[in-house]
């Protein structure tokens, strides 16, 4: 069973995708032959108050839960961060959430994301850290953002083992440079969409381990062939694949 840990339904900030529905996010899976994807809004990371986007996104997966695994947004700079938390974990059953410090200004040196940790960890509720939404070369003129600094995670990470953390859209370098950190901790993740350049995910099994990678497409913003593509230029044996593509989403959904 493929797990998609990083696939996303309704509009896109900076361009107009081919899918945008929840339907169409599950035909497409169809023909991939994966059977579950991990849902976010990308429409959050450009609004302060993620509610209403988290909404969107809980109201679109509703007939679809046996295939697609809502992740809502949280911005721990708002006073509301962690009733949001609360409510869709607790009320909406979701078991992993997004944040986009660099969208939201924060750095997750911010003891702000030290309360969310905390939080979360206390609602079984994994982190996804995404270092970018776009790649900073087509950032539409006046909407530049930086992609998030990981380094300080190599910090925070430890301090609260008890909270699982995934890091979104890093690209190999930016991953080789905190390799310690994935190399050895046990509650932090790689997902695999923006590994780029010849050879990157082997790379990564090599200098990170498999046990820290996730898959995933990013769909729809990038196709999701390319993902497929990485895995088989790794040359994975079956036992990589199924760590990869599978067993590591399922541990971290299972909250072992």
């Amino acid at each position: 069973m493929m797990i998609d840990c990083n696939a996303n339904i309704g509009p896109f900030p900076f361009r107009r995708l081919p899918l945008q529905s929840a339907k169409e996010l599950v035909t497409e899976m169809d023909r991939l032959q994966v059977k579950q994807a991990w849902v976010g809004n990308l429409e959050t990371a450009l609004q302060v108050d993620p509610r209403p986007a988290n909404d969107a996104l809980l109201a679109a997966v509703e007939d679809y839960r046996d295939r697609l695994e809502p992740q809502p947004t949280i911005n721990p700079a708002i006073n509301s961060w962690e009733r949001e938390l609360k409510r869709c974990s607790r009320i909406h059953g979701a078991k992993s959430v997004r944040l986009f410090p660099n969208y939201h200004g924060y750095g997750l040196e911010d003891e702000r994301v030290g309360e969310l940790a905390e939080a979360a960890a206390a609602y079984q509720v994994a982190v996804a850290i995404y270092v970018r939404i776009l790649d900073e070369r087509c950032h539409p003129v006046g909407c530049a953002v930086a992609a998030v600094d990981l380094v300080p995670l190599c910090h925070v990470a430890p301090r609260w083992p008890a909270c699982r953390w995934i890091v979104y859209n890093a690209r190999l370098p930016e991953a080789l440079a905190s390799a310690d950190l994935f190399r050895t901790a046990p509650n932090v993740w790689l997902e695999t969409s923006h590994l780029d350049g010849l050879g990157a995910v082997r790379v990564a099994i090599e200098q990170l381990g498999s046990a820290s990678l996730l898959w995933g497409t990013y769909l729809p913003v990038f196709y999701a062939e390319a993902a497929g593509f990485k895995l088989r230029e790794a040359e994975l044996t079956a036992s990589e694949r199924l760590v990869i593509t599978s067993s590591n989403a399922k541990r971290i959904l299972a909250r072992e």
